[in-house]
């Protein structure tokens, strides 16, 4: 808006307050309400705009979540479809879960079918208890398992892999594999619960000794020396030490070659 002109003979000249009737503060403070007004309005533009990059982000998180679950819908397919082929995977620790689904699916795919179950395994061994469970299961089902290290095969996934059924125990060429004790502290172990726990720990220890002996068909005396530490083998010393039959993996035709 343009600033109005000031006519000669408005009020007295000599009055310096009428004169200034305050034009220059008002039409300042007309200016800067119109600049706040301005600023408001650049203001709730930026507010719109930030709405609109909240949104932006959001809609960006569901597309990853969206992506992530279609991943994750793709990886338990393969497995699904695999495990219909009785191809069985122990990888990662072993807790109660994996350890649960080992156990189900081995009991499941027995009670189909008398054919052989494969299970590979690649895993840093767990719970005893965990590892046992597996093996009793293994034992017990009327179907051979048929056991393959393709990555590490420690603790006691090396005890499960050596329980496989004889002479189709396997482990790729690079394959590593390591066997110890079930381990307690017998320094702490002196009274009330440590002492009862050491106690359990060994019967535990002597369990787990008597199974190495028995499914390498090596002497208890030198399965204890050899457990007294960690004993890491690559796939000919495992071969060796009568924990696996073979170097490389089962035959293709085998597994894929027949009707699930």
């Amino acid at each position: 808006m343009a600033r109005p002109i000031k006519l000669p003979g408005w009020g007295n000249d000599d009055e310096k307050g009428n004169e200034n009737w305050n034009e220059n503060e008002n039409w300042n403070e007309d200016e800067k309400g119109n600049e706040d007004e301005k600023g408001n309005e650049k203001g709730n533009e930026d507010e719109k705009g930030n709405e609109k990059g909240n949104e932006n982000e959001k809609g960006n998180e569901n597309e990853k979540g969206n992506e992530k679950g279609k991943e994750d819908n793709w990886w338990d397919d393969i497995y699904e479809r695999l495990a219909q082929r009785r191809v069985l995977f122990l990888q990662g620790e072993l807790d109660t879960e994996v350890t649960n689904k080992i156990v189900g699916s081995l009991l499941e795919l027995s009670s189909r079918s008398p054919a052989d179950i494969f299970l590979f395994i690649s895993s840093p061994g767990g719970s005893v208890t965990n590892g046992l469970s597996i093996i009793n299961t293994m034992e017990q089902i009327k179907a051979d398992v048929q056991t393959i290290c393709v990555g590490e095969a420690s603790s006691m996934a090396s005890l499960i892999l050596a329980s496989g059924a004889k002479g189709k125990r396997r482990a790729f060429a690079h394959a590593s594999i390591m066997a110890h004790q079930p381990w307690s502290n017998k320094l702490t172990a002196k009274t009330g619960i440590l002492s009862v726990e050491h106690k359990h720990m060994d019967t535990f220890r002597a369990d787990v000794t008597k199974l190495y002996a028995a499914k390498t068909q090596l002497e208890l005396r030198v399965v204890e020396r050899l457990l007294e530490m960690d004993f890491y083998m690559t796939a000919e010393m495992a071969k060796a030490y009568r924990i696996v039959d073979e170097i490389g993996g089962p035959d293709h035709d085998e597994m894929f070659g027949r009707k699930p």
